[in-house]
Order: C-alpha cells, then structure tokens, then sequence
C-alpha cells in the first residue's frame, strides 16, 4: 500500500492509498504517517479527530470530548474520495480498518 509518489486528487502528497467497498461502490482512501498527531474517536456515529482538548470542551451535539475512547494510530486519514469524485465521509468502522491496516 505504501509508495512515496501518491497524490490525492486535490494534490495533496500522501504516504499511503487504499480502496475500500461501500455498498457497490469503491472509495478512495489516501493516508499519511503520522496518526499519533491526530488520534481520533468515534462520537454518535462520526469520527472525531484530535487531539483532544485539554480543557473540557464539548462537541457540537454536547458530548465531553474528554469522555471518548481516544485511538492513536500510525496514520490518519486525508481525504476519502468516491468514484464520482466527491469528497466522503468514513464511517468509524471504516475509518478504524484503514488506519489499522496503513
């Protein structure tokens, strides 16, 4: 997966590309190192990234953001990309299984 000429579609450099399988569509997954800089957490269903806050701060809905499970992996996911080319969101699940495998 790694190879160090990858560009995301915006022209971002990335240090890593994946595809995974939505439904019958492929998402494109660029991925840099450095996910120690930007742990993350699932909060009601969304991904949440970092770091976390030092001071109690609370998310847009309410939740303490000092009370999510914090994840630190070695990459961090910078843009997920559908076959129409439009920027998606990963659900939790996703984003997990990605930073995981890097």
């Amino acid at each position: 997966m790694s190879n160090p000429t990858i560009t995301t579609p915006t022209g971002l450099p990335a240090d890593a590309q994946c595809s995974i399988q939505r439904g019958e569509d492929t998402i494109d997954i660029y991925l840099c190192h450095g996910g120690e800089q930007f742990p993350w957490a699932e909060c009601n269903g969304r991904v949440i990234l970092g770091p976390p806050p030092e001071e109690a701060t609370m998310t847009h809905d309410g939740v303490d953001m000092s009370t999510l499970n914090w994840e630190v992996s070695d990459y961090w996911v910078i843009e997920a990309i559908d076959e129409s080319g439009s920027e998606i969101t990963l659900s939790p699940e996703e984003y997990a299984s990605v930073v995981r495998a890097g």
